[in-house]
């Protein structure tokens, strides 16, 4: 296995990343990031590093989006009410309450599959998003 500057293999930097998103450590994941971009060469890891975090801010922005839209209903209600029309809001709730759990699982599932796979410098293929990172990380040829 290939060795990073810190005398560590790759895959385990790799797998420090997925850990710090599956911790939710932004500023772990942040640290991670930033000494790779500044200081690693290897490609496999700079995509890694940049997986795990574009996806702790893709499942960041998610879970924000579910979150507002209970929001968006009691207002509506609260608006509604004026005209003395009401509808259950607590149902939205517990609906998006679930739904926000769900989403959490699995964000913590793909964070520890890509974490382990890592290790032996795997990856899971997303194409859309390892498209991104290619462009992100100018790898296009």
């Amino acid at each position: 296995m290939k060795k990073s500057n810190l005398g560590v293999s790759v895959g385990f930097i790799g797998a420090l990343a997925y850990l710090a998103a599956f911790v939710n450590s932004f500023v772990g994941l942040l640290l991670i990031v930033g000494y790779v971009l500044l200081r690693e060469e290897n490609i496999w890891l700079r995509k890694n590093v940049l997986k795990a975090m574009v996806l702790y801010i893709g499942f960041l922005l998610l879970g924000i989006a579910v979150r507002l839209i209970p929001n968006f209903f009691s207002l509506l209600n609260t608006f509604l009410s004026i005209f003395r029309f009401n509808f259950v809001s607590a149902v939205f709730t517990g609906i998006f309450g679930t739904l926000m759990k769900l989403l959490s699982y699995c964000a913590k599932l793909l964070y520890l599959a890509l974490g382990v796979m890592a290790l032996t410098q795997r990856t899971i293929a997303f194409a859309p998003l390892d498209n991104f990172i290619d462009k992100l990380v100018n790898l296009e040829n």
